[in-house]
């Protein structure tokens, strides 16, 4: 309803809504300092760095300075390192107001206008517990309590508050046999994460370090805005013609991300120094960063269809051309801190802190010139703190339903692309009579074309009104993120991973093959059985190497071919259609996949990880079942039951020498990333007034409360058995032996069931 451009009849729509978590509601919410407006989504400039500030976009950086200019430009970061507690965390809220109107002329023309303004925030307290890094090569399963088997963990409060403001102004008009509409869709978003880290242990740091916190803010600026139009042409309104531009508008800054390890004070506990680091810089270290990137995207398109016999059998001939252009730029400066002393939280990165041999900021992104005796092969990782990208696509396609006879139908077609991607990291520099900073590459362009050429053919088989079978063939196109053709590298400090891209990705093919039958057995019931196969050349997996004791490493490679092949099926019936039964106003309704993928073993381009071995395709889970049911007795709540279930998948492949078990598996040394499946049941009520103008809703999403955990296969036997249970860090730095269980939990999140609630009127 919110794309709707011509509302059916003139109206104004209210609704207002609340909801908790119910391990959240009550509980002390700490985050950062809030905004006058951050409930709008609009957080204002409190994060952001001093315009003074030397970025690796300004003429000199913060190392070239001398060391009175340095201690007096670091004094302007801003000190918001300390929590602030905002108090018991209130109820999440939403609230909208909409309008539609449509004006009639006498000649015809209808004109409509439809537009929507919606607020939401939402505040949420979760309980995460992390362990990563376990020594399988030097620990293996079974494993000896005398050892010590993961090497990196933490337990962790996130406190997430998230709000956002958005609106919707539709506009279209009617007249003869013609439509041409105006939409836009624009709006801002607020996402703040504190996360409080306890019983952590970073080896690659400071073995006395195990206090931490974290910061995460994005902010978000969106607008997308399409022309477009229909048209009834030629004489006997045979000829279709539609048209389409749009403009899309994206920028993000994430502002101010903080990411401390600290020693906290035995004996003052509210008492904290910075974690001392090791000799190398680098950005898994305690620091602060500011990101920013800009999309523009521009796109657009024409089609033309046209109907005519052959043989006195309809057929319809449609073809069309579309185009699209984006770019991107993408900025980020990275500070690394250092300095002695215990101090409170509110103190430790105080501007009075900053004097010569007291608290350092240093520059991590630099900004030394290849001018200065480098080459671009020669650049090292803390260069490339910036990027460029851009992509172009352009296609066309010619498509034809033919009716061959009486029940069968082909529709088949083809499409041209051309595509092409260009992403390199970039530095800034100055030259002399040039007032804006000048840009070069600092590692080779990489240009990724391809010309595809995507057959698609559909052949369907209908002997009566309630029966249709099927079969189809279709080439797609899998292509790569402009982020992950990319140098660029960002620690995500939670999950102890340094991401990065791959500058040597390439497309990936995908041939996809299908069957099925759809049946109507009777106007309350419907079934549709399915199978496919897809045929998948180098797709494309992240793959996890080591990045140091501590961390590792995630980058995306075009793995082996792959094979998927399944089972799906749809299932819905209303009993009281079936059954003429208006006592049973009962709705039924299930859908399921059955799925068995392959990727084969084989070579790939890495250096870290020259092959790999056979496995199933990532984000493929065996099973995925959803069913439910809705109950609807007149004058009386509407019940809506659904529940959902998956199997075990594997979310990122691991990587390094194959260890072989005592109880005759094998595994690699980082063993692959699995989710372990989940289950969830949601419940609705809603019950409409006043004909149907004023409806109520109430409602729980994960009633069963099933927990997310993401785990390693440590015994080899591809599920998940029981959690591992480590020694925790304490005073003197013991930490990562075992204590019980198989698998280690990387990352398990006690999910919530949440409760809402929501209010709405509409005036006619």
């Amino acid at each position: 309803i919110r794309m709707k451009d011509i509302p059916d009849h003139n109206f104004f729509y209210v609704q207002a809504g609340a909801g908790f978590s119910d391990k959240t509601i009550g509980e002390d919410f700490y985050g950062d300092k809030r905004g006058d407006l951050e409930i709008l989504g609009l957080p204002g400039s409190q994060r952001s760095i001093s315009d003074q500030f030397p970025t690796s976009r300004s003429e000199s950086t913060l190392n070239q300075k001398n060391i009175q200019e340095q201690v007096y430009l670091s004094k302007l970061l801003k000190n918001n390192l300390a929590p602030i507690n905002q108090g018991s965390s209130a109820l999440n809220n939403k609230a909208m107001i909409g309008f539609g109107r449509v004006i009639r002329k006498k000649s015809g023309t209808k004109i409509g206008i439809v537009a929507y303004l919606t607020q939401q925030k939402t505040e949420r307290i979760d309980s995460n517990f992390v362990q990563v890094r376990p020594d399988v090569a030097g620990n293996p399963f079974p494993f000896d309590r005398a050892k010590q088997l993961i090497r990196s963990q933490s337990n962790d409060i996130n406190y997430r508050y998230s709000s956002q403001l958005s609106g919707i102004a539709n506009a279209a008009i009617i007249f003869g046999h013609n439509k041409i509409s105006w939409k836009n869709f624009l709006g801002n978003t607020f996402d703040n994460s504190f996360t409080q880290r306890s019983k952590l242990s970073k080896p690659d740091e400071d073995p006395l370090a195990h206090y931490g916190i974290n910061y995460q803010t994005q902010q978000g600026k969106f607008i997308n805005s399409q022309l477009s139009g229909e048209h009834v042409l030629g004489q006997q309104r045979r000829l279709k013609f539609d048209w389409q531009v749009a403009y899309t508008y994206y920028r993000q800054q994430d502002p101010d991300e903080r990411n401390f390890l600290l020693r906290q004070d035995s004996i003052a506990t509210n008492r904290f120094e910075i974690a001392r680091q090791a000799s190398v810089p680098d950005f898994t270290r305690t620091g602060r960063g500011w990101k920013e990137f800009t999309d523009n995207n521009f796109a657009a398109s024409f089609n033309l269809s046209v109907p005519f016999n052959v043989m006195n059998r309809p057929q319809l001939l449609a073809g069309g051309v579309y185009i699209e252009t984006r770019d991107r730029l993408y900025t980020d400066d990275f500070i690394l801190n250092a300095g002695t002393g215990y101090y409170p939280l509110d103190s430790l990165i105080a501007p009075e802190r900053y004097y010569p041999g007291g608290l350092v900021a240093n520059n991590y992104y630099l900004r030394e010139s290849v001018f200065s005796g480098g080459t671009p092969d020669q650049i090292a990782q803390n260069y490339r703190g910036n990027y460029t990208a851009s992509s172009n696509l352009g296609a066309t396609y010619l498509r034809l339903e033919s009716q061959l006879m009486k029940f069968l139908k082909l529709d088949w077609g083809i499409r041209l692309e051309s595509y092409n991607q260009l992403v390199s990291n970039v530095q800034y520099y100055f030259l002399e009579g040039y007032k804006n900073e000048q840009m070069t590459s600092i590692d080779a362009n990489k240009n990724v074309i391809s010309f595809d050429l995507l057959p698609t053919a559909k052949l369907m088989y209908q002997p009566i009104e309630t029966i249709q079978a099927y079969a189809s063939y279709f080439k797609t196109v899998n292509r790569a993120q402009l982020q992950e053709l990319s140098g660029y590298s960002f620690y995500d400090p939670i999950s102890f991973t340094v991401k990065t891209g791959n500058t040597n990705l390439r497309n990936t093919e995908i041939q996809n093959y299908a069957a099925g039958l759809n049946w109507l057995p009777n106007a309350g019931t419907s079934i549709a059985v399915s199978g496919f196969y897809k045929e998948i050349n180098q797709p494309i997996e992240h793959i996890l190497s080591s990045y140091n004791t501590g961390n590792l490493l995630s980058i995306p490679h075009n793995t082996p071919p792959a094979t998927v092949r399944g089972l799906t099926g749809t299932f819905k019936m209303d009993l009281s259609t079936v059954f003429a039964a208006p006592m049973l106003p009962i709705s039924v309704f299930a859908n399921g996949t059955l799925l068995k993928s392959k990727v084969d073993a084989g070579y790939i381009r890495s250096a870290a990880t020259p092959e790999i071995g056979e496995h199933t395709l990532t984000g493929t889970p065996d099973y995925t079942v959803n069913a439910g049911i809705v109950i609807k007795y007149a004058a009386y709540p509407q019940l809506t039951v659904n529940y959902n279930t998956t199997d075990d998948y594997i979310t990122a492949l691991g990587s390094g020498e194959v260890i072989s078990l005592d109880n005759g598996k094998n595994l690699n040394s980082i063993p692959h990333y699995r989710v372990k499946g989940r289950s969830a049941l949601d419940l609705q009520i809603s019950q409409k007034f006043l004909a149907s103008r004023i409806q109520l809703i109430a409602g729980v999403h994960n009633l069963i409360s099933s927990d997310y955990i993401t785990y390693q296969d440590l015994n080899g036997n591809e599920k998940f058995d029981d959690a591992l249970i480590t020694v925790q860090p304490n005073w003197n730095g013991a930490s990562g032996n075992y204590i019980s269980g198989t698998d280690n939990t990387i990352f398990r999140q006690q999910n919530q069931r949440t409760f809402y609630f929501t209010l709405s009127y509409l005036f006619n």
